[in-house]
């Protein structure tokens, strides 16, 4: 971490250094005024070149920028710095104080048909709100690790958070990198580096699988190279089934009945 507390990134001052992640590091800090704010602070040298737009801008940075969303962090300042002779974008949107679903799964895995329903529903709200603009956004890494709850409001108030891999749909395809992402969550086309609203709609499917069963649908050990045949094979089995747990709990998301069937892998 570039910063301990009391440091200033800019105008803000580090309350507390969050995390280290591949390409940033996040931070709690207080604005001018004194409010909290989360901070995240990106290394230009460490992102993919698809993560950069074609004004060299950041594209998590700008799509940030464009969103308000009951569900979404808002959108608060940004800039860029040097450190160390190194390029450094900076991203502060507003401070959500709660916890993640994983962890709180972890905590307390009693969670209720309905709470697990209103969760889904919140999340596709946003992704809703996502996919409707005139570009549609993908977020590309719904997981229960990118959704947080805030412990000032209720299950609906949840937020859908880390933009790090998200998309504008037509965006140059890439390969995900299974360091950075969830494999588990994945939909099948994602593999060869496809994404679109139905691949955004699948993760959602996962999510409340693992939230009703309280394991995933699928499980394989991705890293040996005998895993490709099972691998597909596993997948054929269970995109339908996801499918079918939202049309049973009758979830409301524009695209939603468009998810194919069947993979494209």
């Amino acid at each position: 971490m570039h910063f301990k507390k009391n440091d200033k990134i800019g105008t803000y001052v580090v309350v507390f250094p969050h995390k280290q992640g591949s390409y940033a590091e996040t931070y709690r800090v207080k604005d001018a005024n004194g409010k909290t704010r989360f901070l995240k602070l990106i290394n230009y040298s460490k992102l993919h070149h698809q993560q950069i737009d074609d004004n060299g801008q950041i594209t998590e940075v700008e799509i940030a920028k464009q969103l308000t969303h009951h569900n979404l962090c808002q959108y608060v300042d940004s800039g860029n710095m040097m450190i160390g002779g190194h390029q450094y974008a900076w991203l502060v949107t507003e401070f959500v104080s709660g916890e993640t679903l994983s962890e709180r799964i972890i905590r307390d895995s009693n969670l209720s048909v309905y709470e697990i329903k209103t969760i889904a529903r919140a999340v596709l709200f946003a992704l809703s709100y996502l996919h409707s603009q005139q570009v549609p956004i993908i977020h590309n890494e719904v997981t229960i690790q990118n959704i947080l709850l805030n412990l000032a409001g209720d299950l609906k108030d949840l937020k859908l958070i880390d933009f790090g891999h998200t998309r504008y749909l037509g965006q140059a395809i890439s390969k995900p990198n299974l360091d950075e992402l969830n494999p588990f969550y994945l939909a099948p086309e994602r593999f060869s580096g496809v994404y679109s609203v139905q691949t955004d709609l699948y993760s959602v499917g996962v999510m409340m699988y693992h939230l009703l069963y309280g394991r995933l649908p699928w499980f394989i050990d991705i890293s040996l190279k005998s895993a490709t045949k099972p691998l597909k094979v596993l997948i054929a089995f269970t995109r339908p089934l996801i499918t079918e747990f939202a049309d049973n709990l009758n979830l409301k998301h524009p695209l939603l009945p468009t998810i194919s069937p069947y993979p494209t892998m």
